[in-house]
């Protein structure tokens, strides 16, 4: 796979992915909102809070969706040899948009696990494309 292909599947397919867990599993967001308004078409969600694997992908896989994403789009945009400055922009946004949530104005929960979570999943995806990025490198 060349690294333009790949770097742009790593980019869409995570944000796409997100978007549809959205839209099934969180009708409260304003992308659910808009879009169920728009198709007019209503929503039911179950009763109770999730719990396991549903509580996981409810409050955190988006959350790591999009930080891949992120990644992937600042690496691609930056360049290889850029990958520390990448991680460093990617962590820091994702604190500060968690942040931002202990605002009142801002909407969202601010959660120090989302910040966690989110950083984990910044290191990994590093390695991934440090690791792509050394073998193509040959």
């Amino acid at each position: 796979m060349n690294r333009r292909l790949f770097y742009w599947v790593n980019i869409i397919a995570p944000l796409l992915f997100g978007a549809a867990v959205y839209l099934y599993w969180r009708p409260d967001t304003y992308l659910s909102r808009l879009v169920f308004h728009f198709l007019h078409i209503s929503h039911r969600t179950a009763a109770g809070r999730p719990v396991g694997i549903y509580r996981f992908i409810r409050y955190y896989l988006c959350d790591i969706l999009w930080a891949y994403a992120l990644v992937f789009s600042l690496a691609f945009y930056s360049g290889r040899h850029s990958l520390m400055k990448v991680y460093t922009a990617a962590a820091v946004f994702a604190a500060v948009t968690e942040l931002l949530q202990l605002f009142p104005r801002i909407p969202g929960s601010f959660d120090i696990l989302d910040i966690i979570v989110e950083l984990i999943v910044c290191t990994i995806t590093i390695f991934i494309i440090y690791s792509y990025e050394w073998r193509h490198a040959l």
